[in-house]
């Protein structure tokens, strides 16, 4: 059995750090953990610099330089193109003629995960991922990959995308019927 932690939204690193000094989870073989860290903005070596998405290609991301970790993928905010990063709508620290459109590589996360992990695995999986979680959990939710996930921390960003809030309910209701261990990262982040 491997045991994994998969971090969605690695932004800097300190999700990591905070992984390893036991501030998410404490246990006593924390070192025997595979890390996999996911942030396509960032510029850290240990992270993989790609987008978790539902599909492989390319895609644009709000980024806005006051706040480098608000940002958004293009398909899952219709806020997008309003010029504000949608996330922090209220922020007086962002400036709209600040906020720029990146592109970068996206892969699709569940189809990874399939691939590289078992149901016999330990994993830990973070997801911060600023609006993406809905498609990759009803995805892994309708492949039963979700399953092999022993414990989930996950902040959903329906606050800034009203209509994702039926989504957020019946991912958190399937999640409650599969027995998932699911914790709300908001309260770490």
């Amino acid at each position: 059995m491997r045991k994994i932690y998969i971090d969605g939204g690695a932004y800097d690193g300190d999700t990591i750090r905070l992984f390893k000094e036991g501030g998410i989870v404490q246990r006593d073989d924390l070192e025997e953990f595979e890390i996999f860290a996911f942030e396509p903005l960032s510029e850290l070596p240990d992270i993989i610099h790609k987008a978790m998405g539902t599909y492989d290609g390319k895609v644009k991301f709000a980024w806005n330089r006051d706040r480098p970790m608000a940002s958004t993928i293009e398909k899952e905010s219709r806020l997008f193109n309003t010029g504000i990063v949608p996330f922090h709508p209220k922020d007086p620290k962002l400036k709209k003629n600040q906020t720029e459109k990146v592109e970068v590589e996206i892969f699709d996360f569940p189809k990874w995960f399939k691939k590289n992990f078992t149901k016999d695995d330990y994993i830990i999986l973070k997801l911060d991922i600023e609006g993406s979680e809905f498609a990759i959990l009803e995805k892994m939710i309708k492949e039963r990959t979700i399953s092999w996930v022993d414990k989930l921390y996950c902040e959903f960003h329906s606050f800034h995308m009203p209509t994702y809030k039926k989504r957020e309910e019946k991912i958190k209701q399937k999640l409650s019927e599969l027995n998932i261990k699911y914790i709300d990262w908001e309260l770490y982040d």
